[in-house]
């Protein structure tokens, strides 16, 4: 009888732990995937970090993410790949950074966090101020079925002290 009694509490405990998994993983899943550049802050002449995040991946094989900034008083250097896709190939246009961001494989990536981080330098002659980091409305991206799929892009920003 006392067997019986530890094995239904361990049931409902099981029950109730399963439930509140699913629960969660349903809430974090629902809703838009959001792509975002990071903010910072820095002197004329400083080197500064902006991380690119995604959150909410529906499954995403790639992607081409287009983003301005004001190059009369930034200068883009690199990009470093995170864990979100397998590759990153950069070009920089002079007021425009292409990154290609896309899987090895035919598979898509699930995974959120950090895509890469993108490294600016702020020129001598830049002003104190913000000088934003925006999407370019080209920016697409799609999952290993060619089905698009349409992110909410927010904005970064670089502020000059």
């Amino acid at each position: 009888m006392k067997n019986k009694l530890i094995f239904i509490i361990i049931a409902v405990v099981l029950a109730i732990a399963i439930i509140a998994l699913g629960a969660v993983l349903f809430l974090r899943n629902t809703g838009d995937t959001v792509i975002s550049l990071g903010n910072a802050k820095g002197l004329a002449g400083d080197i500064v970090e902006i991380p690119l995040t995604i959150d909410k991946n529906v499954g995403i094989w790639g992607g081409q993410i287009l983003i301005n900034y004001d190059s009369d008083n930034l200068s883009f250097l690199s990009i470093d790949n995170s864990e979100v896709f397998d590759q990153c190939e950069v070009n920089d246009t002079g007021d425009c950074v292409a990154i290609l961001a896309t899987q090895l494989e035919l598979e898509d990536s699930h995974f959120d966090g950090n895509i890469a981080t993108l490294k600016f330098k702020i020129k001598v002659s830049a002003d104190k101020g913000e000088y934003s980091l925006d999407f370019n409305e080209e920016s697409n991206f799609c999952n290993k079925d060619e089905e698009m799929i349409t992110p909410e892009f927010v904005s970064g920003k670089i502020t000059v002290k």
